[in-house]
């Protein structure tokens, strides 16, 4: 026998026992879209398969399946009648869900006309994941969560809405990395249950840019609220206790029935109606430089950058600074208030998914 060899039975027995060892296969499956428009479903089929027709056929299993989008535009057409199937209207999901696109900037969701919102989670205590994607233009809220939903939302555009960008109703929601601009309502609206939120940015909604409403708990780190043209307040807080800690509110906050907790690092621009008391936080502060234009600043979403001599420069609570920001690039030790770093560091390409570029479909595993 040579040396290193080994008889066949033997490579036989290691293999059976390296088989043996990986995890029993999934009954979950990975739908890849194929179609940007949104005919009338008929079934999500290899080569033939609209953003609706995965969607459909997901709720069918009860197991946690993912929907996978290239880069384009996936335009819902078809108006809605207020069923909870997803056949029309917005994108009824009744199982445990995985939506992943390529990039807030290169995959979007646009439901203008369809007459309801482009999400919503009907049953209660299912998983909902929404990565790298863009929500826009529905005549609704871009995603309505319904209650005991537990909702993940990471690397997202939800924007231009005509309800809220997020209503979560008693759902639990886990935020990160992502904006919500120009929606009619409110950016994000905690109706009952919980939000964690980190590394995140609200601008230029209509009634607020975060509005917490009997929440049983609700956190804010490294987060910007910002619309300085406005007379309506950007943190609303109502029968409940916002906890914020290293964010920017470049307005003001109303919080007739609720109250702020902070945990330090906080830039508030119109005097002292966020009641950040902590020591390191800064009320009555200088607007001067303090954020640029929301734009691409690298990242997948689009963000506000402080400026140069802007006063949220270091000076967060290092305690309480997040490893990255909101575009992936790396914290200093002396870290920002907001949701970005003033910084030279490496900022992460928007094209890379899961560790490998999406752009090549055949690195998706299966589809139905």
């Amino acid at each position: 026998m040579r040396p290193g060899s080994l008889p066949a039975v033997c490579r036989f027995a290691i293999c059976l026992l390296c088989l043996a060892a990986l995890p029993a296969p999934s009954d979950a499956f990975d739908y890849v879209v194929t179609r940007y428009n949104d005919p009338t479903p008929n079934g999500c089929l290899p080569g033939d398969c609209s953003l609706r027709e995965a969607v459909i056929d997901a709720n069918v299993s009860s197991a946690a399946d993912r929907i996978l989008l290239s880069a384009g535009t996936y335009r819902l057409t078809i108006v809605g009648t207020s069923e909870d199937l997803a056949a029309n209207g917005d994108l009824d999901v009744n199982e445990d869900l995985e939506i992943l696109g390529m990039g807030a900037s290169m995959t979007r969701i646009d439901s203008t006309g369809t007459g309801e919102a482009t999400l919503r989670t009907v049953h209660g205590e299912l998983d909902f994941t929404l990565r790298k994607v863009t929500i826009e233009n529905s005549d609704g809220s871009g995603l309505r969560a319904g209650n005991l939903a537990n909702i993940v939302i990471e690397d997202c555009e939800i924007r231009d809405n005509q309800g809220h960008g997020v209503h979560g109703e008693g759902a639990e929601l886990l935020i990160r990395r992502s904006t919500m601009t120009g929606n009619g309502v409110i950016g994000l609206f905690v109706s009952g249950g919980s939000a964690v939120v980190e590394n995140s940015t609200f601008s230029v909604n209509g009634d607020a840019e975060v509005g917490v409403l009997s929440a049983l708990a609700f956190s804010c780190t490294h987060c910007s609220l910002v619309d300085p043209g406005d007379s309506a307040s950007e943190l609303t807080v109502l029968d409940a206790t916002a906890e914020v800690a290293n964010s920017i509110v470049w307005g003001d906050c109303l919080l007739s029935t609720g109250a702020v907790d902070s945990l330090g690092g906080n830039v508030e621009s119109n005097g002292h109606t966020c009641q950040f008391d902590h020591a390191s936080d800064l009320d009555d502060a200088s607007s001067f430089g303090l954020l640029g234009p929301l734009t691409d600043n690298g990242g997948g979403t689009r963000t506000y950058l402080p400026g140069v001599l802007s006063v949220a420069n270091g000076a967060a609570n290092d305690a309480l600074c997040l490893p990255t920001d909101q575009r992936g690039a790396a914290r200093t030790t002396n870290c920002e208030s907001g949701a970005v770093e003033q910084t030279f560091a490496a900022v992460p390409s928007p094209i890379f998914v899961d560790g490998f570029e999406q752009g090549n479909s055949g690195a998706w595993k299966k589809s139905p």
